[in-house]
Parts: structure tokens; C-alpha cells; sequence
């Protein structure tokens, strides 16, 4: 498997897991617990070091402030 087919696996994966119905934001929250967290996106990013896996998100506390975590694909 190529690289870049590989990486796309990878995000298309992360993205059924972590994003609703049509890539729309989806709540995370474990069983039992408060759905404080909404992930709006997931993506690869291109940086001279070299492509990172993006995942940005909202705490429905502080709707105003988009977080982000990234680590290398």
C-alpha cells in the first residue's frame, strides 16, 4: 500500500470514528458521562517536518475556543 493510500485510510477511518453522519461535529463523552466535547474536524496537514494528523475540537464549556491536537501520521 502507498503511502498517501495508506494516510487516507488512516483519516477516512478517524473521521468515521470521531465525526457524525456526513462529517458533521459529533459529541465524545464516555458511557455514563457528560458530553462536554465536540470534535469538528479531522484532518492531514503538510509541514516542512512533515505531515501531522490534525483533530480539532470544542469543549461545550468554552464554545467560543477551538482546541486542536496533532501528533505525525
Amino acid at each position: 500500500m502507498e503511502r498517501s493510500d495508506y494516510h487516507n485510510h488512516v483519516l477516512a477511518e478517524l473521521r468515521r470514528l470521531l465525526l457524525g453522519p456526513g462529517g458533521r461535529p459529533k459529541p465524545l463523552g464516555s458511557e455514563g458521562s457528560e458530553e462536554r466535547v465536540v470534535v469538528e474536524d479531522v484532518r492531514m496537514e503538510d509541514y516542512p517536518e512533515g505531515e501531522m494528523l490534525i483533530v480539532l475540537y470544542r469543549d461545550l464549556l468554552r464554545p467560543k475556543c477551538l482546541f486542536g491536537w496533532g501528533m505525525d501520521a
